[in-house]
């Protein structure tokens, strides 16, 4: 995939894989961020074999929840997370009736990724936002 960069002028574009394992790699962006979980399914954006976006997800009965997501600061404004976002939108939609996250208040870009994909703010809780979005099974359409 290329992408061309919004925010500044005169870049490159970077060309950038997509990938999906059932467990993430130990150490993204240079840190542990979580312990290995089979009933997680990980998807990742990588550039040159550096993990440069990520987003972890699992489906319990009828529901699905993002649990995890990242972008490497120098890739943000390409909209991984978006892309990352969709592709969930795609892989669950006949499978899943309801999609939704936690998002932290102060992170407006997460948030405004979430919303213009047709999230909705359901709950308030201490400083995260909980959006979700109902899909419809193909079968009722």
């Amino acid at each position: 995939m290329m992408l061309n960069r919004k925010k500044k002028t005169g870049q490159k574009p970077v060309f950038l894989s997509l990938y999906e394992s059932s467990v993430i790699e130990k150490r993204i962006f240079g840190k542990i961020i979580i312990k290995p979980r089979n009933d997680i399914t990980w998807l990742g954006i990588k550039n040159n074999g550096k993990v440069v976006a990520y987003l972890g997800y699992w489906l319990h009965g009828r529901n699905c929840k993002v649990v995890i997501s990242g972008v490497l600061p120098r890739y943000r404004g390409y909209g991984l997370q978006k892309r990352l976002i969709r592709e969930v939108l795609l892989r669950v939609a006949g499978e899943s009736d309801r999609i939704w996250a936690e998002v932290e208040e102060s992170n407006s870009h997460s948030l405004n990724n979430f919303l213009k994909l047709g999230f909705s703010t359901e709950i308030a809780l201490s400083n995260f936002l909980i959006v979700s979005r109902n899909l419809k099974r193909k079968k009722d359409k």
